[in-house]
């Protein structure tokens, strides 16, 4: 036998003399929600689950073998090098352990360590040479420091919603992802990584951030959002291709220029007067929530689309360098009143939102590629460019009190709404159209 499944079964020990499986490789015995004990001895075996067993305080587990072990969620309150003798094992889950207070390994062969959730632990030594991630989320651990960590090839670290921590100093060569999202008592920051490409800040107390305190040349993708405390910010990240900072209610200044970068995420920064982003590669674009803001300006060549909702902007200077190749402009939300005519030139804009845009009273000729017009809720709009985009198959009009369509519709629409809009006359014909609807009290002619 080399396979043995007891899951979910009431089994109340183990042992080995119970067990004579000389070749048994592969042993589950997950959600045994009665064993309290386990002692095991084997040559053979290579993996070990043992995830549920929620009465499980005490285990002694010697294979020469093994690479995993699953003891998540089990009532094990500690852990020590005579508890456990598996030379070899590769990937160890402890996964919300919610007793253990206190964790020291020693390893040459652990590659993964995930104490996700052990909301008990506090204090944490951890030594693996070969180890390239390791999960730390949801701990209640206060301080991190070098000595308690000599993983020299760690790639993955994860201290999510670790919520004592205040201060994380870390240097490493090997590091590639950092996640410290949810760390709500987080102020001071230092990270050094040649090798770190994401970095996850979000939800943090920190309230700057400088070229000193970060020394990641390689970072692609940097997630600040909902910091805040932050009122400024201005990086020199050359290689960032991703940023957000959505939700930094106190974010007044930003400054950001990288050749690679792909797209920014600022929705929820409110306290922002002007906006200058200066990258050749930014494809696309999120706006929103602005209270103050006056001008933007964005040069990027290859921009495809850009979202700006939700904001006040009666007189919004919006100017984007190299417009012709945007797709997507999203303006629902804010109360834009009017377009300027220039608007027709966007030869590759397919799709034009303005939902809930209440200001808007009118449009002016609108680029020929648009696929998709919504318009739903745009109260103040009472008429229709005289004509619309040929290449338009989606068009809203919920809640539009218009007066009139136009005399002729576009041959290849295919989803038109008039939901509670105002009663309208039209000259033209209204072509063929799926999913047309139209309340019973509206005429045409």
């Amino acid at each position: 036998m080399i396979s043995l499944d007891l899951s979910s079964t009431a089994i109340r020990a183990l042992s080995s003399s119970m067990l004579s499986c000389p070749k048994l490789e592969n042993f589950d015995l997950s959600d045994g929600k009665f064993i309290e004990t386990f002692n095991l001895h084997s040559r053979s075996l290579r993996t070990l689950n043992l995830d549920g067993c929620s009465s499980l305080k005490e285990i002694l587990v010697a294979s020469e073998k093994m690479t995993s072990l699953d003891l998540s969620r089990t009532a094990i309150h500690a852990l020590s090098s005579s508890m456990l003798s598996c030379s070899k094992l590769e990937n160890f889950d402890l996964s919300d352990c919610k007793f253990i207070e206190t964790f020291n390994l020693h390893s040459g062969s652990l590659r993964t360590l995930n104490l996700n959730g052990c909301s008990s632990l506090k204090e944490i030594s951890v030594a693996s040479e070969k180890m390239i991630s390791l999960d730390l989320s949801g701990t209640a651990i206060h301080a991190l420091s070098s000595s308690m960590l000599s993983c020299p090839k760690l790639e993955i670290f994860d201290l999510s919603d670790c919520k004592f921590i205040e201060r994380f100093n870390l240097h490493s060569r090997s590091l590639r992802t950092l996640n410290l999202n949810g760390c709500s008592s987080l102020k001071e920051i230092t990270v050094a990584s040649e090798k770190m490409t994401s970095l996850n800040l979000s939800g943090t107390a920190i309230c700057a951030l400088s070229s000193s305190m970060l020394s990641c040349p390689k970072l692609e993708i940097f997630d600040v959002s909902d910091c805040k405390f932050i009122e400024s910010f201005n990086l020199p990240l050359r290689s960032l291709r991703i940023l957000y900072l959505d939700g930094c209610s106190s974010l007044k200044e930003i400054s950001v220029t990288a050749g690679e970068m792909m797209g920014i995420f600022l929705s929820g920064c409110k306290l922002i007067e002007s906006l200058n982003l200066h990258s050749k590669s930014l494809k696309e674009l999120h706006l929103g929530g602005f209270s103050f803001v006056e001008e933007i300006s964005v040069a990027s060549e290859k921009i495809t689309k850009l979202k700006f909702s939700s904001a006040t902007i009666p007189s919004l200077s919006l100017s984007i360098g190299h417009p012709l190749s945007l797709e997507v402009l999203d303006l629902s939300g804010s109360n834009i009143e009017s377009f300027p005519a220039n608007i027709k030139n966007l030869s590759m804009l397919k799709e034009l939102s303005l939902r809930g845009c209440r200001e808007l009273v009118s449009l002016p000729e609108l680029p020929p590629s648009l696929r998709k017009l919504c318009l739903r809720d745009c109260r103040k709009l009472m008429s229709l460019p005289e004509e619309l985009p040929p290449s338009l198959i989606v068009l809203e009009l919920d809640y539009c009190k218009l007066m009139s369509l136009p005399e002729e519709l576009p041959p290849n629409l295919d989803i038109y709404t008039l939901e509670f809009g105002g009663v309208f006359k039209t000259a033209g014909k209204i072509p063929m159209l799926r999913g047309f609807t139209l309340n019973k009290r509206r005429t045409s002619s």
